[in-house]
Formats: C-alpha cells, sequence, structure tokens
C-alpha cells in the first residue's frame, strides 16, 4: 500500500516543463484569456494599439484570430461553447476593466448575437455543466456573489469567481487585516 505508492512516487521520472507558444504578435494588452472546452481553442480580451478591448478566439496553431465583435472582456467559456463577457469599452489606462463594472451577456463562440443579462457585472464563470453562470455584481454599494443570478450568496469586497464541482465557488475578497488592505482566496 503505502510503500508502493512512496516507490511509485520515487521511481517515476518528473514531469516535463511546460512548454510556452506565443499566440499573437500585436502591439497592445491581453486583458484575460480562457481556453475553450475543446484545449485547441483560446478566447481572448486584448486592447490594441490603445483602443478599447475586443474579444477575439483564437486555434492554436494558426496565426489568425477570429474577432467576435464585441468590446469587452472575457470572463468565462462554458462547457457548452458559451463565452460570457463583461461588455463595455474598457481601455488599458483604466485599470484593465478587472474591477470596473460592465453588462453581462453571453454569446456562442461561434459567433452570432451577444445577448445581455445582467448590468453590473464584475466577474463571472460558468458552473461546471456549463448551465449557470455564477456573478460578482455590485448592488447597492457593496459586491455580492450570486448563483444563479439574482440569489445572493455572500457579500464582500469580491474581485473574481470561479465555480467548482458541487455548487462551490472560489472567490478572491479584499479585507481589510490590521489597517492594511490584504487579498483572501
Amino acid at each position: 500500500g503505502a510503500l508502493g505508492a512512496s516507490l511509485d512516487a520515487v521511481l517515476r521520472p518528473p514531469p516535463p516543463p511546460p512548454s510556452y507558444t506565443q499566440l499573437t504578435f500585436r502591439r497592445g494588452a491581453i486583458l484575460s484569456a480562457r481556453f475553450a472546452p475543446d484545449g485547441q481553442t483560446v478566447v481572448y480580451s486584448a486592447a490594441w494599439q490603445g483602443r478599447p478591448a475586443q474579444v477575439y478566439a483564437l486555434r492554436i496553431g494558426s496565426s489568425e484570430d477570429r474577432p467576435l465583435g464585441l468590446e469587452g472582456i472575457v470572463l468565462s467559456v462554458s462547457a457548452r461553447d458559451e463565452v460570457a463577457v463583461k461588455l463595455g469599452r474598457f481601455l488599458i489606462q483604466r485599470g484593465h476593466g478587472r474591477r470596473e463594472e460592465g453588462t453581462l451577456a453571453r454569446v456562442a463562440l461561434a459567433g452570432g448575437t451577444a445577448r445581455e443579462m445582467v448590468e453590473n457585472v464584475v466577474a463571472a464563470d460558468w458552473d461546471p455543466e456549463g448551465e449557470e453562470l455564477a456573478v460578482v455584481r455590485r448592488v447597492e454599494g457593496r459586491n455580492r456573489l450570486e448563483y444563479p443570478i439574482g440569489h445572493e450568496l455572500y457579500r464582500g469586497d469580491i474581485h473574481s469567481v470561479r465555480a467548482l464541482p458541487g455548487r462551490r465557488f472560489a472567490i478572491s475578497e479584499a479585507v481589510e487585516i490590521g489597517g492594511g488592505g490584504r487579498y483572501r482566496f
């Protein structure tokens, strides 16, 4: 039992180091990126040459990205190939749009018209099934975690959310500790 597992861990070669591949070569900033379920498509937001953030899809191995025709920041890609986007004119000079609110919309990865869902969204993530979104929304001056949308689970200075199996959520939150701000995960 334990001896076999220990020997296996000692005798097994270490995994190879990760490899990195540059996917885009434009001048500007990538504000967010997520893999699609196929593991070969990257959906990302970028502010190229001082312009507002736009949403793109890129297949690994291709040099051509495909604009999805949206201004905003990619938040999540579902198991059903739907993209959650925070719509708005986010400029690099304004803090990357990470903490700014926008209108949450969903759009098919294949393209099409974005369907607006709710306003004042800071962050969002699809649940593992790709059916519902967990959102961080600014309501009455405070951020709150909602799942499903409209059902409050928690209030605080929440900045991001990741949905986990079993209706669990990982959040990052700023809290005051001894007079200095700190992040809690």
